[in-house]
């Protein structure tokens, strides 16, 4: 059995997926201090293994764009105390 959540599916390109995914990776580095490197390693290793990993250029746009609407909006919006930054 498997739960598909179609809520925020679309057509668009690879690297906005992939790039989420970085993001929140990235998130939690920053948010708990867990080294979240070697999990962005191994996802883009078997990414690579199934299809090209998305142009370096527009992984970090992509990223970075997650950063803001993903995270960093929803920081505020849902009001998520661990993501603020302390004190």
């Amino acid at each position: 059995m498997a739960l598909i959540d179609l809520d925020q599916a679309g057509i668009g390109p690879a690297a906005a997926d992939v790039g989420s995914l970085l993001a929140r990776l990235v998130s939690t580095r920053v948010v708990d201090g867990t080294d979240t490197g070697d999990l962005s390693a191994a996802f883009l290793d078997g990414y690579a293994e199934v299809r090209p990993i998305p142009e370096a250029q527009a992984l970090v746009w992509h990223t970075s764009a997650a950063m803001l609407a993903e995270v960093a909006m929803r920081a505020v919006n849902r009001v998520r105390p661990e993501a603020r930054p302390p004190g």
